[in-house]
């Protein structure tokens, strides 16, 4: 019997939703708070109702020959009908309207192929064993089918294009929903999360908002799936992943040239955070790092300290020069952390190249860490509330308890050479292809980007620890105390070491080991010397048959002076002066190359 009189709806809705609920917003609710909320009735005008196959349905009219169901009455196999005679005109039923079916239980729902559309909330809460969807689907309303109880859903629509947010979100039933061209839902089969079955072939997307729960995951199977990936999914405590495989052949770092597959850069979030990007990184590492024709600690090794000087000072300049040549600078480019950079050789950005840099000089036995620029000025609740009532907004740090005034908005590496901490800025020799910010052991300036240096900041929960090991947490926040750039002889200040600083080091070092310890010790470089050891002083040196002029010393009210920085002339840090420095001397005077 089909009645067209008026009627009004009565549409389900939950006893005390707020306000903002029923404007537009449903928040997921618990099983309980289901079963123990009290229903009532709201209101909403309908055209008309019928009968079909033991159920009732009202309706609203969707044009002339069309109709929209809007609700029906529970329990059972749920067929929908494709038409419908009304007045002995025949209908086609061509949308679900929001709420049809929300709350309700059923055991198989068949939504026919000519609905073309389904509103919002349309199966929100419900339970059934399956939901065949239209082929003929195009548009789905957000939270369609949330907080429902589905055990299995078919939608083999290819036109449909759009999906309304948390369509099956804390669904309970299938572990696996795919809406079309869409994958919707994805749980794990035991520990195993398989991106590579054949029902996947026809994704092409990746439902924006999708949950991947990897609690339990310790192996992730890829094939060869092409789907797009939303701006925003979410990867739930994959911490246990330690194995991946693409179509059926294990992921592993074989060499220092080695990156991660495409898929797996493609849907790099399923990997971060997890054992099998740390050890795919520590792996790479070790090939770095050997192939540079050094020795492999990995990151938490007692060898930090013990190293010889020169072999510290030697490791330092190869992974710099690793950094500056295989890893390119974009800031628009590069997406984080410092580990996708490094094993998938991606743009890299200042904060990246300082922590992975830090990062291999830990693994190769060299003491590192990184610093920031920033100041951090002390602040109170009562000055927070005083600058927010005055309308100034400022960006805070350490939980709050620090204001940040000027800002260098850079990072880069501190590494302690010979027992001392010198300062190593790899994105700034990257720009210049040479060492100018290179062994600089006070890297400071007011304005500049390298204003305020203090060791980085970094969060104190489980993942930072293991992948950050290197910041020590004790230091966080303060400012390293070293004052001398190595190779700055002629105490110029400049951010690079020119051909004036190459000669003053090698006239100083052919000196006699009395005469280079005299100007040493010389306070306020003042020295009691007679102008004849002056003139040898300043007699300068012969190389490749051309003699070189360079005055060490100088006269000044009657009184000779040393014109360099003697400590500067231990380029290798070892506490000697001998031609190994020269030779130092002379790399960090060369640029990066490039070709090696």
């Amino acid at each position: 019997m089909v009645k067209t009189e008026n009627k009004l709806l009565k549409k389900v809705c939950i006893l005390g939703l707020s306000a903002t609920m029923l404007a537009g917003m449903v928040l997921p609710m618990s099983d309980s708070f289901r079963k123990d909320t009290v229903i009532t009735q709201a209101d909403t005008s309908y055209d008309g109702e019928f009968s079909y196959g033991g159920k009732t349905y009202k309706y609203k009219n969707d044009g002339t020959d069309k109709i929209m169901l809007m609700s029906v009455t529970a329990g059972g196999e749920l067929k929908i009908p494709s038409t419908v005679t009304i007045g002995g005109k025949k209908k086609t039923v061509s949308k679900l309207g929001e709420w049809f079916g929300a709350y309700q239980t059923f055991t198989k729902v068949v939504v026919p192929d000519t609905v073309t559309i389904i509103e919002r909330r349309v199966f929100y809460a419900a339970t059934m064993d399956s939901l065949k969807l239209s082929v003929n689907l195009e548009s789905t309303g957000e939270w369609f089918a949330s907080s429902s109880n589905v055990s299995s859903v078919e939608c083999k629509s290819t036109k449909l294009n759009n999906l309304g947010d948390y369509c099956f979100y804390l669904n309970k039933g299938a572990k696996k929903i795919i809406l079309g061209k869409y994958l919707v839902k994805l749980e794990a089969n035991g520990n195993v999360l398989d991106l590579s079955t054949s029902d996947l072939t026809n994704v092409k997307e990746i439902y924006r908002g999708i949950r991947f729960d990897m609690t339990n995951v310790d192996t992730i199977k890829f094939g060869k799936t092409t789907f797009e990936i939303p701006s925003a999914y979410y990867v739930l405590n994959n911490s246990k992943l330690k194995n991946v495989y693409v179509n059926g052949t294990k992921v592993v770092c074989k060499s220092a040239k080695d990156i991660l597959p495409d898929i797996v850069r493609k849907y790099y979030l399923l990997i971060e955070k997890s054992d099998f990007e740390y050890n795919y990184s520590a792996d790479k590492a070790k090939y770095v790092i050997t192939g540079l024709g050094h020795q492999y600690y990995g990151l938490n090794n007692k060898k930090k300290g013990t190293l010889p000087v020169e072999e510290e000072f030697d490791i330092a300049l190869d992974l710099h020069d690793y950094i500056v040549k295989n890893y390119v600078y974009d800031t628009k480019k590069t997406v984080g952390p410092y580990t996708r950079v490094f094993i998938c050789h991606e743009y890299s950005k200042c904060a990246y190249d300082g922590q992975m840099y830090a990062f291999l000089l830990e693994c190769a036995g060299v003491e590192a860490e990184t610093i920031s620029s920033a100041e951090l000025i002390p602040v109170t609740e009562a000055q927070k509330k005083q600058y927010a009532a005055e309308g100034k907004k400022y960006s805070y740090t350490l939980n709050g308890k620090y204001r940040i005034g000027k800002n260098g908005n850079h990072l880069w590496t501190l590494i302690k050479i010979g027992g001392k901490w010198t300062h190593v800025d790899a994105t700034t020799d990257r720009q210049i292809n040479g060492y100018g910010c290179s062994l600089v052991s006070n890297m400071f300036d007011s304005e500049g980007i390298h204003c305020f240096p203090h060791f980085s900041e970094y969060a104190n929960d489980e993942y930072t620890k293991k992948f950050y090991a290197f910041q020590n947490y004790s230091t966080m926040l303060t400012t390293p105390k070293e004052t001398q750039y190595k190779g700055d002889l002629d105490k110029s200040g400049k951010w690079y070491r020119d051909t004036k600083d190459l000669q003053l080091l090698t006239s100083f070092i052919v000196q006699s080991d009395e005469d280079r310890e005299m100007i040493r010790k010389a306070k306020n470089g003042a020295l009691s010397i007679t102008d004849k050891k002056a003139q040898s002083l300043n007699s300068g040196y012969t190389s490749g048959g051309v003699h070189i002029d360079v005055k060490l010393v100088e006269k000044r009210n009657g009184k000779w002076y040393s014109l360099i920085d003697a400590d500067a002339a231990d380029i290798n840090f070892d506490n000697k002066y001998d031609v190994r420095d020269i030779m130092f001397m002379q790399r960090l005077f060369s640029k990066v190359d490039k070709n090696k």
